[in-house]
């Protein structure tokens, strides 16, 4: 089943608002193009030497009609 990135958008915690680097919630949103299942694999790294974490986030996704 084909999925379509769609958009992505990140909310600071709010009482860290002025500190660089400070946590949040990262939001992802993807379109299924029709019903059935895939996985979406993702992968946190910053970018410096050494900044990718393993193992990637697997989400196994099923859309029903």
């Amino acid at each position: 089943m084909p999925v379509i990135y769609t958009e992505h958008s990140f909310e600071q915690i709010q009482e860290a608002e002025e500190m660089v680097g400070s946590g949040g919630m990262e939001y992802y949103r993807y379109r299924a193009l029709q019903e059935g299942k895939t996985e979406i694999k993702m992968i946190y790294g910053q970018h410096w030497d050494g900044g990718y974490k393993n193992p990637a986030w697997v989400f196994n996704v099923k859309v029903d009609p």
